[in-house]
């Protein structure tokens, strides 16, 4: 993630009480995984999440710990 601590440390370093950096980028993670796995698709629906995709990412925010 170190493209995107120029735009972090231009910004009072996030200004946040926690470090979200690194949890951000673990959720992404997860979501371009989920992404790379599906068979491409070109309609409006092929970019919903369904619930245990979602659950998914969400894992990744609580395993933050």
């Amino acid at each position: 993630m170190d493209w995107l601590r120029p735009q972090v440390e231009s910004h009072d370093d996030g200004n946040s009480h926690m470090e979200m950096l690194d949890i951000y980028a673990r959720m992404l993670n997860e979501y371009r995984r989920i992404v790379d796995a599906r068979e491409r698709g070109h309609g409006s629906d092929d970019y919903l999440l369904s619930l245990p995709e979602l659950e998914k990412i969400a894992e990744t925010w609580r395993a933050r710990d």
